[in-house]
């Protein structure tokens, strides 16, 4: 629980003074105090500047975030404090300059304790909602209603949905998405974890609006280190329900199918709408009273999630055309399977009357082995129910490794420099309706 100190006329916390670059430093006072060491559990911290024109405010740790980073005269600001999670204490240097002054802001926070509980993880999500139309519902979507989606996420998330078919096993993944309060200047949001804007034309190409060629989304973007981006318009290809871009691991952490890159640990902002996509043409679609939509809005959102998170699909596939075919998931306890031989079998008996749920769920591994198909980054039919210890371990590396991802990290042990690091390249993941997969890599040498 991240705790909230008031802080006021420099007196514990370690403050450089005046480190003039030009002008009287005078013009540039800051006002901060805090009793003890920060805990390692977060705060939020104020300080107050006083200038008579405008200032900026810089931190070195991604940890440690100014809000407002800009501003003018006189105003107070909050120092937003993550959570440690690693065995060592940790400091941050804040810089606040203006008026030709410049005075920095050292920060100590204390180490998690050996005998800390995992941390649970409270992620804010911002909808960025993309209408041309304020009447069409899909477009500009009912109010309260994406909410009651991410609420339906959660549970996967937590092994607390059941579909109603027995058999669930599952494992709690420690997550919980919340929908943001306030904007990245700390303004509270009328409507939380949602941004509506108005768009030109908002019936748009996936495939266009996640590349990195398109500086007005980019522009959408709220600072990926604080927030998970989820954007919601409809997509040109119908048969597309959500495209995704998949997670970076660092070097000295590296996980297995991630691309590896110490970048982003240096530089927090990117050049196109990082995050995941959603067609709104299904926003509405969910299952329920033994009914089962293919195109389940919860099942989608959470399935893009996951590879936002580093996760893969649990099956392959015979069919060449098929662009996803060599992957594995590396994960050894999901059951991995012919996802074109399971289609042929699929469109072949579909029709039959006689089918029910817990026909069309069944699969047949590639070692021969029978099972149910509960898996949430499964294809339909699928119960969409679950995450394995192994999809829970790969999730939670992410979590607390990867850069451009919400929430505590361990602190980086760079194998080489960050800063003079290629950027590296964008891969999404596309899920489409007709059970087919398509993965997009934008090469390096194309960055």
């Amino acid at each position: 629980m991240k705790q909230q100190f008031i802080l006021g006329l420099f007196f514990l916390l370690i403050l450089s003074g005046c480190d003039s670059l030009t002008g009287d430093s005078s013009e540039l006072g800051i006002s901060s105090d805090v009793s003890s060491l920060i805990s390692s559990e977060g705060a939020e911290l104020v300080v107050d500047i006083e200038a008579q024109g405008d200032w900026m405010v810089q931190s070195d740790k991604i940890w440690c975030t100014p809000v407002p980073s800009e501003g003018s005269g006189n105003q107070s600001i909050k120092l937003l404090v993550g959570a440690n999670i690693n065995p060592n204490e940790r400091e941050a240097a804040i810089t606040v300059s203006g008026n030709g002054s410049m005075q920095t802001i050292r920060l100590m926070q204390e180490a998690v304790s050996p005998d800390a509980e995992e941390y649970h993880y409270e992620i804010p999500v911002i909808f960025h909602v993309l209408y041309d139309d304020e009447t069409n519902e899909n477009q500009y979507v009912r109010e309260g209603w994406l909410s009651q989606v991410l609420d339906i996420c959660n549970q996967r998330y937590s092994n607390e949905y059941f579909s109603g078919i027995s058999g669930k096993q599952g494992t709690d993944i420690n997550l919980e998405f919340v929908m943001a309060e306030t904007d990245p200047n700390g303004v509270r949001l009328d409507e939380p974890g949602v941004d509506r804007r108005y768009w030109r034309n908002a019936t748009i190409d996936c495939d266009e609006f996640t590349s990195e060629d398109n500086p007005d989304a980019a522009a959408l973007v709220w600072d990926l280190n604080r927030y998970i981006n989820i954007y919601v318009y409809t997509f040109t290809d119908k048969n597309v329900l959500g495209i995704t871009h998949i997670a970076y691991t660092g070097s000295a952490n590296p996980l297995e199918g991630l691309p590896e890159s110490d970048y982003f640990y240096t530089h927090s902002s990117v050049d196109y709408p990082r995050g995941v996509s959603i067609n709104n043409s299904a926003i509405y679609d969910l299952s329920g009273n033994g009914h089962f939509l293919s195109s389940d809005i919860g099942v989608t959102l959470s399935h893009e999630l996951g590879h936002y998170l580093g996760l893969f699909h649990v099956f392959s596939s015979s069919d060449s055309s098929d662009s996803d075919a060599s992957q594995t998931d590396y994960c050894d306890d999901t059951p991995d399977y012919d996802r074109s031989a399971y289609m042929l079998w699929l469109n072949s008996v579909e029709k039959n009357p006689l089918m029910t749920m817990e026909n069309v769920i069944q699969r047949v591994s590639v070692s021969g082995a029978s099972f149910q198909s509960r898996n949430i980054m499964d294809y339909y039919w699928t119960l969409a129910d679950e995450f394995t210890l192994d999809q829970r371990a790969r999730m939670r590396h992410v979590l607390e490794n990867s850069p451009l991802i919400p929430g505590p990290k361990y602190e980086p042990r760079l194998t080489r420099s960050a800063s003079s690091e290629q950027e590296p390249p964008i891969i999404t993941m596309k899920l489409l309706r007709d059970g087919k997969v398509e993965r997009n890599v934008i090469s390096s040498s194309e960055r």
